[in-house]
């Protein structure tokens, strides 16, 4: 957003006080308007609070996507901390064909396994705001643009990091538990990166059978092709075509391209040059996003927390498989 736009924005949803006292903003007035915002004390309090929390997690939600696992997050959880994830197993046949109809209504116990999901992550993120600074981005035709870029990239910027850092992790930790395809080292040789297409393409229909194998819990249990997402080491994509890449799902290079993501390691994990997991396989869900604000009277600033409380997890019923260099002896 301009700040023009950002100034009307803000204008638009503000009380009848302030839609009174501070004129609509053009390209020629903005000055006009940072006189008026910052000539009363309850209009510029209600400037900068709309500024950071409304205009400004606006901006934070649409900048999610600079984690570049943001796609496997499940969204907002706005009751409870946990979440129960629940499998059942898939019925067996009981037998031949009974001409008695014998036992009809005998029950027949579920085999249902549960998974708990719980509320782990607790953070927040400071920034200062002082009046200075609000007077001096009304000194040119950016300055309010600029005024919130710097804000959203010392808050948000940092949280989104953080939690694409934190879902990298959550793959390391999954490390015991994938099933391992073993792939060549991956070099300047056409061949390693024709044998790692090979392997991707040969797990993509491994897991389309129903098994227990490609899961940590060990049920019964498969993935279609259009549900797995192949995230890639970034060293990988450099020696190897994504058009060539893309058939190993079967599928053009356009429709191929929005299912994998390339990530720039696996955090703590090593010797990894992808994983392939089914969409629903991370369990990300936010569970409160907030911002809060207090003045500071003695220093003339305001300080803005943005806390973010999630559930980060993973499943352990779904597909999840790794591919690892191979270690030669």
């Amino acid at each position: 957003m301009y700040t023009v736009e950002i100034l009307n924005a803000i204008r638009a949803g503000a009380s009848t006080e302030y839609q009174t006292r501070v004129p609509a903003a053009t390209q020629t007035n903005i000055d006009s308007v940072g006189n008026a915002i910052l000539s009363y004390t309850n209009t510029y309090e209600e400037f900068t609070n709309t500024l950071i929390n409304k205009i400004g997690l606006t901006v934070f939600v649409n900048k999610m996507a600079k984690n570049r696992l943001a796609k496997f997050k499940k969204g907002l959880m706005p009751y409870g901390k946990d979440v129960e994830e629940i499998f059942v197993e898939m019925a067996t046949a009981e037998g031949a064909f009974d001409t008695t109809g014998a036992n009809p209504l005998g029950r027949r116990e579920s085999d249902v396994k549960v998974m708990y999901h719980r509320e782990n992550r607790k953070d927040k993120y400071v920034k200062s705001l002082s009046k200075a600074q609000v007077k001096t981005a009304f000194r040119s035709a950016d300055g309010v643009t600029e005024l919130l870029s710097m804000i959203v990239n010392a808050i948000y910027s940092g949280a989104n990091q953080d939690e694409y850092l934190i879902m990298k992790e959550l793959l390391a930790k999954y490390e015991l538990n994938y099933f391992d395809y073993e792939v060549l080292e991956i070099t300047d040789d056409p061949a390693s990166a024709l044998d790692f297409i090979k392997t991707v393409r040969k797990a993509v229909q491994d897991v389309s059978f129903v098994s227990p194998t490609y899961n940590k819990a060990g049920v019964q249990t498969f993935c279609d092709k259009e549900d797995l997402v192949l995230l890639v080491n970034k060293d990988v994509m450099a020696h190897t075509d994504v058009d060539v890449l893309a058939k190993a799902f079967n599928l053009g290079k356009t429709d191929f391209e929005p299912e994998i993501i390339v990530l720039d390691n696996f955090g703590s994990m090593t010797d990894t040059y992808g994983v392939l997991v089914d969409k629903d396989f991370f369990m990300v869900y936010d569970t409160l996003i907030e911002v809060a604000d207090i003045l500071n009277p003695d220093g003339l600033f305001r300080n803005y927390f943005f806390h973010v409380h999630q559930i980060l997890s993973t499943s352990q019923f779904k597909t999840a498989v790794r591919f690892k260099k191979q270690i030669v002896v």
